[in-house]
């Protein structure tokens, strides 16, 4: 029991986090991300690096679909920036001000 204590203890603690470090607001409050979004920042943060949609869809298993309304509402809202155009497009976290 106290092993399930102390994982759940840690887990609320990253989620305690991961909401510090990705709570963005805006003009009507604050953003909703859901939780392949807050992943994927909290992989670019840790990777320093940037990701495609196609990397996007193979690491989530989602379809290009989903991987680019994902992508372009991140982007929407000011926490990654686009790089290059057409099929060379990437993604990196954008520099916010904490």
């Amino acid at each position: 029991m106290q092993g399930i204590a102390v994982e759940m203890v840690r887990v609320e603690r990253r989620v305690e986090e991961l909401s510090r470090l990705y709570r963005v607001e805006v003009e009507a409050g604050q953003v909703s991300l859901n939780s392949r979004q807050i992943r994927l920042l909290d992989y670019l943060r840790q990777s320093g690096g940037s990701i495609s949609n196609r990397d996007y869809q193979e690491l989530f298993l989602v379809s290009k679909r989903t991987a680019s309304n994902d992508l372009s509402e991140l982007t929407a809202h000011g926490l990654l920036v686009v790089e290059g155009p057409g099929r060379a497009t990437r993604y990196r976290l954008a520099q916010l001000d904490a």
